[in-house]
């Protein structure tokens, strides 16, 4: 099962695309229909509730120049382009609402629609961000291979060449069914807005666990987006109740349940905690030990059979439970070793890996 699935991302995740002749990227490519999809469900939706098509042309213009206008100006102040879809959905939102306001036209209707678009838009953006190596997830026994081009991308060397879990994929069908739910059990009166802010919320909370892209903030722990879905989620139960309301429960609730089931390895398997003990590999200490109290050492050995890496994990205080010292050393291993490994489970609370590599 795991091989079919790496052949169908190894053939189908392209970085280019060929359309007449001319190569483009393919997250432009993914952008651009994005686009052009949401605006035509939009405008069925739009005519079959008995909305202005001209004002839904006027909101989704509005749309793409606060998209490209946000852009440039984090570009201006960074110094760097980057795409951080939160800001985006937050920031199109506003100036609808905003407009929809000064026009003195009904925000909430219009706002369904504007949700829907997002929400289409994201689904193939993720697509997008699968083929070009960004927002990608956590090294994984299957998923997507990004080859060493990538690198000149962002993509972090440390990722080129191995098995990423495919969370683009999964929030991006999440998102298609959080929609197709929505369509049928929303009444045009801003439910499709809420639900969908609401929604979405619970969706990107549970997916932050699995992202693997390291260049994000963090504070106590959860993640910018982990934050502002919370305060997401927030608004909307304190300005909302209703059908939408009682989906963003059941949501909030499994994202509960996502989050004890967890809990124990967030901190340890946070991305910024990662890259600290992989400076054991780097830097070559005796024992490197991590702000979080865990101990990792090092090793390697040339045999006749090959390049054998030991590593050994513990932790200062509490033993580490076993799935955390495996989950641990093989997100370490994963991103310089490719071999075949063996666990051992010694004393005294450490854990060792050894991990084979033929000449």
């Amino acid at each position: 099962m795991t091989f079919a699935l790496d052949r169908i991302f190894d053939r189908l995740v392209r970085r280019e695309l060929y359309l007449g002749g001319r190569r483009i990227r393919a997250f432009h490519a993914c952008g651009v229909l994005g686009i052009a999809i949401a605006f035509a469900v939009c405008g069925t939706l739009a005519m079959r509730r008995g909305l202005s098509l001209a004002i839904l042309c006027v909101l989704a213009g509005a749309a793409v120049i606060t998209f490209f206008a946000l852009t440039m100006i984090t570009k201006i102040i960074s110094g760097y382009e980057t795409l951080i879809y939160y800001h985006h959905e937050i920031a199109v939102f506003a100036v609808c609402a905003m407009l929809l306001g000064l026009a003195d036209l009904p925000v909430l209707p219009y706002l369904d629609l504007v949700a829907a678009g997002l929400g289409i838009f994201l689904i193939f953006g993720r697509v997008g961000c699968l083929c070009a190596g960004c927002c990608h997830g956590k090294p994984h026994a299957w998923g997507v291979r990004y080859e060493g081009r990538y690198v000149a991308d962002g993509l972090n060397p440390r990722f080129s060449q191995k098995r990423l879990f495919p969370v683009q994929t999964l929030e991006s069908l999440s998102v298609a069914l959080l929609l197709g739910l929505l369509a049928v059990s929303t009444n045009g009166h801003g439910d499709m807005f809420a639900g969908y802010a609401g929604g979405y919320a619970a969706i990107r909370f549970c997916l932050e666990f699995l992202r693997g892209d390291e260049d994000r903030r963090y504070w106590l722990t959860y993640s910018e987006a982990q934050w502002t879905s919370c305060i997401a989620a927030a608004g909307v139960v304190a300005a909302y109740t209703g059908p939408a309301a009682l989906l963003l429960a059941a949501a909030m609730l499994s994202a509960g349940a996502c989050r004890g089931r967890i809990r124990q390895h967030r901190r340890l398997l946070a991305p910024s905690h990662l890259e600290e003990l992989r400076g054991a590999i780097d830097i070559q200490p005796q024992v490197l030990r991590s702000a979080l109290g865990v101990r990792l050492s090092v090793g390697r050995i040339v045999c006749a059979e090959g390049l054998v890496t030991h590593y050994s994990v513990s932790r200062d205080g509490p033993p580490l439970a076993e799935r955390d010292a495996r989950a641990l050393c093989h997100s370490v291993a994963s991103c310089y070793t490719a071999g075949s490994g063996r666990w051992i489970r010694g004393s005294m609370g450490v854990f060792h890996l050894l991990v084979n590599e033929p000449h």
